[in-house]
């Protein structure tokens, strides 16, 4: 079983040139994107596309084809989101336009054929796995939820999401690294039962900087804050490592303003924000918060680096929902649930189970075959191997997974919704052994 995701590889959105903002792109769809003002639009009259409801949150109108359930589901998760979006940047007096748009399909299929029936080329929606996108007439951000982790869809429409209200509180004026790295910063995000966290820090991410900072292949502090749209596309299509950490680069430097040195950068930050809001250039707005000499700014983010920790529940809870779609791929292939972790690691194992997509460092790979996924740390760094909970006597349910020690206590559950389709959900709290 294979799942494919597409993380950002935007076209940067204050270049003027391109009305999509895509979670992946090839080389081909990154040229494509600067050709297409005025023809995305476009009449697509051989668009087979699905029939969508619509149905509306407290913060978005969702127009999809998954059940009424399954959609307000992502659309409660989205309004919890929206909510941090709007309380963080309560600063900037953007024009409202009322709820957003959220399409929300079942399958790669259906979204591709919706996206090009809304007037995108088909080239554009089928090299993306979610994307923000606005036009004259439409405007919406969009993706898909079968053979995907929860926590991918989530961190999906997290991303693209900040990208929406970015765009209309500011339009296109964001510079690249601050719409980005804000986008990471909140795709990143995890919801604890009910509850955002943010500033979660990836473990992975943090050491690609720490390695790419070492051999000296990380930007320059200088160069990412003063990357445009060309630049930033070339070395996406370049096959550079800057490709990528240009990326986690814009996360370390946005996650250092907000969390470093105890919140101390938070307040000069809202008002670089501000002043962008009010048409100044990065450059007169940075040196008018932080000064005009980045060299004392980029040692202290450097330090920061070298000391931050990587998140151990958001680890936890990546893992648990990992083993949860072996679980459903073992039942799905009718393979017998096993009774404990060490058992389902070697079925998992013997069936080479891994989950793939592409994120914007290139292709990224979840493999059973890594011992480590099968275990967690708890607050004191002790760790742990999962809990499986068999299913009821006369379930058609895969057994419930748990992590005990972490508090509060996370439980991978499932259910059956009106059509029938299984779906997994995270519960918090004590377990319940029914």
């Amino acid at each position: 079983m294979k799942s494919v995701k597409n993380d950002p590889v935007q076209a940067p959105t204050n270049s003027g040139i391109a009305a999509v903002t895509p979670r992946s792109c090839s080389a081909v769809c990154l040229v494509l994107l600067v050709l297409i003002v005025g023809l995305w639009m476009s009449p697509a009259a051989e668009a087979q596309a699905p029939e969508l409801s619509t149905y509306e949150s407290k913060a978005y109108k969702i127009h999809t084809n998954l059940t009424r359930a399954e959609a307000l589901e992502y659309g409660v998760h989205m309004d919890l989101i929206y909510k941090e979006y709007a309380k963080r940047f309560s600063v900037l007096r953007g024009r409202s336009r009322g709820k957003q748009n959220l399409y929300l399909l079942r399958n790669r299929q259906d979204y591709i054929e919706a996206l090009v029936a809304l007037g995108l080329p088909r080239d554009i929606a089928s090299s993306s796995g979610g994307m923000f996108f606005w036009g004259p007439n439409r405007e919406g951000l969009a993706t898909w939820i079968e053979d995907l982790t929860r926590d991918q869809v989530f961190s999906t429409l997290q991303h693209e999401g900040f990208h929406q209200f970015a765009h209309a509180k500011m339009g296109d004026q964001l510079p690249l690294w601050v719409n980005e790295g804000l986008a990471e910063y909140f795709g990143a995000a995890i919801v604890v039962d009910g509850d955002v966290r943010l500033g979660v820090v990836d473990g992975d991410r943090v050491e690609k900087i720490r390695g790419a900072l070492e051999s000296n292949e990380a930007l320059s502090f200088r160069e990412l804050l003063g990357i445009d749209s060309r630049q930033w596309q070339q070395n996406m299509t370049s096959r550079s490592a800057k490709g990528s950490l240009q990326y986690d680069q814009s996360w370390a430097t946005v996650h250092f303003l907000i969390h470093g040195d105890r919140g101390k950068y938070q307040k000069a930050f809202s008002e670089y924000l501000v002043l962008i809001s009010r048409g100044r250039t990065h450059d007169q707005a940075f040196g008018q918060t932080f000064g005009s000499d980045t060299r004392p700014f980029e040692k202290r983010w450097m330090k920061f680096i070298d000391e931050v920790e990587p998140d151990a529940y958001s680890t936890a809870l990546k893992r648990l929902q990992f083993l949860g779609s072996g679980l459903e791929f073992l039942q799905t292939n009718d393979v017998s649930a096993p009774a404990d972790t060490e058992a389902l690691r070697e079925a998992l194992q013997s069936r080479q189970y891994k989950v793939t997509w592409l994120t914007e460092s290139g292709t990224k790979v979840t493999d059973s075959a890594d011992d480590t996924l099968y275990a967690y740390l708890d607050r004191k760094d002790n760790e742990h191997a999962f809990e499986i909970i068999p299913a009821e006597e006369g379930s058609d349910l895969p057994p419930r997974i748990a992590a005990t020690q972490l508090r509060p206590v996370a439980t991978l559950t499932w259910v059956r919704d009106e059509d029938g389709n299984l779906r997994s959900q995270i519960e918090y709290g004590r377990l319940r052994r029914r």
